[in-house]
C-alpha cells in the first residue's frame, strides 16, 4: 500500500505541466471591456476583457501558442464599447522559434 501511494505521489506531483504562452496587462481604469491586438498589418481581433478580482481592473490576455513560426510585430490596446475609446496602442515585438525537440535526448543511466 505504501508503494502505491509512493506512485500516486509521484504521479501527481512529478508530472509535466504545460501553460499556454501569452503576454497580459492590466487596465488600471476598469473602463474598458474589449482587448484588441493586431499582428502588423492584418486585420484587428478583439477579445473580452477578463475581470481580476478583488480590485475589478480589467485583464488583457492575449494567447500566443497560436501564431506561427517567424517575426511577429503586435499592437495591443484596450477599448471601450460604452464610452466609444481606445487607448494609446503598445507595441510588442518577439520572434517565436520553430518547433524544436520534444525533450532531452541521449539520456542513459550509468552504473
Amino acid at each position: 500500500m505504501k508503494k502505491v501511494l509512493v506512485v500516486l505521489g509521484c504521479l501527481f506531483f512529478c508530472s509535466n505541466v504545460f501553460s499556454a504562452t501569452m503576454i497580459s496587462d492590466a487596465d488600471p481604469t476598469g473602463a474598458a471591456d474589449k482587448c484588441v491586438y493586431q499582428d502588423g498589418t492584418s486585420a484587428p481581433v478583439e477579445t473580452a476583457v477578463s475581470v481580476v478580482a478583488p480590485a475589478l481592473t480589467g485583464r488583457c490576455n492575449v494567447n500566443l501558442d497560436g501564431m506561427t513560426a517567424g517575426v511577429h510585430n503586435l499592437q495591443v490596446w484596450f477599448k471601450s464599447t460604452v464610452w466609444g475609446v481606445e487607448s494609446a496602442k503598445v507595441p510588442f515585438g518577439f520572434t517565436k522559434p520553430a518547433a524544436g525537440g520534444t525533450g532531452p535526448q541521449n539520456l542513459r543511466i550509468v552504473p
